[in-house]
């Protein structure tokens, strides 16, 4: 696989703080997953196929859920002190 580095990306300033390097390794995750998911799906195991499928999907937005609040959490924080 091929990588390319990204120099820059423009985010709201709430999202300052998201750690874009964790959100794309979780998109790497996930196609990873829906490539392993596809075997399943090839084979016939639908059942096998949905799981993984669903686990995939609770996985990502969980995943980014946690790290967009985490970014909201810090701006929220550092907007507070400099109000002060």
């Amino acid at each position: 696989m091929s990588n390319k580095k990204v120099r820059s990306v423009r985010v709201k300033r709430s999202l300052d703080r998201l750690n874009l390097t964790e959100l794309i390794r979780e998109i790497e995750c996930l196609a990873e997953r829906l490539i392993y998911a596809d075997v399943f799906k090839k084979s016939g195991d639908l059942q096998q196929y949905e799981l993984v499928i669903n686990n995939a999907k609770n996985s990502i937005a969980l995943s980014i859920m946690m790290m967009t609040e985490h970014a909201l959490f810090h701006y929220q924080s550092n907007k507070s002190i400099s109000d002060s």
